[in-house]
């Protein structure tokens, strides 16, 4: 973690890595480590080089709270750009300890590093002796003298040919003459350590905010004509489209902001289950909201955002391609979810998605249905009832044996034979997931056609000896 502040031409640089906290384990420990430290048989995962630049890329947002110039260093850590940030801080030193807080908060160990230069404060934060230090303008000789060679951020080969001649420090390198230097091991050697020293000027290049997309409207005076509002709103989606087309995006979420003269402005809100940039698609979806709005004495200005976008997949529209390919259908099905939504609202539309859990009654959660379902995950591959019942309802059984099979039934006030039957399938509660809950115990499943050809899905509790219908084939 770096962070850096600009003054009067000085830079004033501040260093902080960290590296992440996972199971307990820091990364860059050896697996025999990992297994001396931990109770349990640690996971081993490869290393994803690409993810982890995502990850810290996305810290580096998250560190913007503290100063707006961000730059990440990967593997692990950041630069930040604190010119005048330490004053809204009330100091330099509580920033860091706020920073360092925070990381450490977020499952993160850090060290966190001052000084003029950028390659100080990398130098100190790796190799230094305090985890948060703050260098002095002047004392950067000083500092990095009785550091080691690699913390002037060399190649490992360069640093390999240092150690072999009995160069060590960045002291021993300091004692000796520059014309030596350049001649046995190059010119990049010299730029590092006068980076360190402040000697030779050194940038970040800090992630850039993304303009917003949103267009505005102003009318000359307060307008409550739906048809010119309706108008309006084409006439502002017309203008974002290409700014999504030109970025690969669609609309995730979008909000409409009307300025009222009598009235506090109204702003329409809806997300889309999957990126959109239709303008039939989109238009539906303001309208029936436009038209329901209290304009009061009138509208005086018309400003529609995008505030969360998605990348939209790219589809090759061909002849010889099959309509039924799943990536066309993709987009009706999303129309059609968010058309229902904005009309009967979020909690009306769900869809089931898959629990990883045998038991029935908790096998499948309801979610909001405009989310996209990411695969089968944990279905059980077995045979289940069209219809569950919730809760199970009681059911009178003769069989030959107190476990079954039954050979006749009594349920909903009415006697029934059964014809045929087949089970039992053992199911029993879930013991691993350290939860003890009285009301489940193992049961024995048996699906039964009675007479009249209908199929049920009954089950025997062992604890309670008493048998249910928990569903039935449609």
């Amino acid at each position: 973690m770096l962070l850096v502040r600009t003054i009067a031409g000085a830079q004033r640089v501040i260093h902080a890595c960290g590296q992440a906290i996972a199971a307990g384990v820091r990364p860059g420990l050896t697996l025999a480590h990992a297994r001396a430290l931990l109770a349990t048989e640690p996971i081993v995962a490869p290393d994803d080089e690409r993810r982890s630049d995502r990850a810290l890329r996305a810290l580096a947002v998250w560190a913007q709270r503290f100063s707006p110039l961000v730059a990440s260093d990967p593997p692990a850590g950041l630069w930040l750009d604190i010119t005048g940030c330490e004053r809204v801080f009330h100091g330099e030193r509580r920033l860091l300890n706020l920073l360092g807080n925070a990381l450490e908060w977020r499952g993160f160990t850090t060290r966190v590093a001052t000084a003029e230069t950028f390659g100080c404060a990398w130098a100190v934060a790796r190799y230094g002796v305090d985890p948060r230090s703050i260098v002095a303008a002047g004392d950067e000789r000083i500092t990095l003298t009785p550091l080691p060679v690699a913390a002037l951020r060399i190649d490992p080969a360069l640093e390999a040919a240092l150690l072999e001649v009995g160069v060590t420090t960045i002291g021993h390198l300091l004692q000796l003459q520059r014309d030596e230097l350049v001649t046995r091991f190059g010119s990049a050697l010299l730029h590092r350590l006068d980076q360190a020293l402040g000697d030779a000027p050194e940038a970040i290049d800090a992630l850039r905010a993304t303009e917003p997309i949103e267009a505005t409207r102003c009318f000359d005076g307060p307008v409550s004509n739906l048809e010119g509002l309706q108008q309006t709103a084409r006439d502002l989606l017309a203008a974002l489209i290409p700014v999504l087309e030109r970025r690969g995006a669609g609309v995730m979420r979008m909000t409409l902001t009307c300025d009222r003269s009598d009235l506090d402005p109204h702003t329409i809100e809806f997300a889309l289950s999957r990126p959109s940039r239709s303008p039939r698609h989109l238009l539906a979806m303001l309208s029936p909201r436009i038209e329901g709005m209290p304009m009061g004495f009138g509208v005086e200005r018309m400003t529609l955002a995008v505030p969360a976008i998605a990348s939209v997949t790219h589809m090759q529209m061909s002849r010889w391609q099959n309509d039924a390919t799943p990536a066309l259908n993709e987009k009706p099905l999303g129309e059609f979810l968010d058309t229902v939504t904005s009309r009967l609202g979020p909690k009306a539309v769900v869809r089931a998605k898959p629990v990883a859990s045998h038991l029935p009654e908790r096998a499948f959660a309801r979610v909001d249905g405009r989310t996209r379902p990411n695969g089968a995950g944990a279905v059980t591959p077995v045979e289940r009832p069209s219809q569950l019942l919730r809760p199970p309802e009681p059911v009178v059984v003769m069989a030959l044996t107190p476990d079954g099979p039954p050979l006749w039934l009594r349920w909903r006030g009415s006697d029934r034979v059964v014809v045929g039957s087949h089970g039992p399938e053992r199911i029993e509660p879930e013991w691993w997931r350290g939860v003890t809950t009285p009301a489940v115990s193992a049961r024995d499943y048996f699906k039964v056609q009675v007479d009249g050809g209908e199929w049920l899905w009954i089950y025997h509790e062992h604890r309670t000896r008493c048998w249910f219908v928990h569903g039935r084939w449609a």
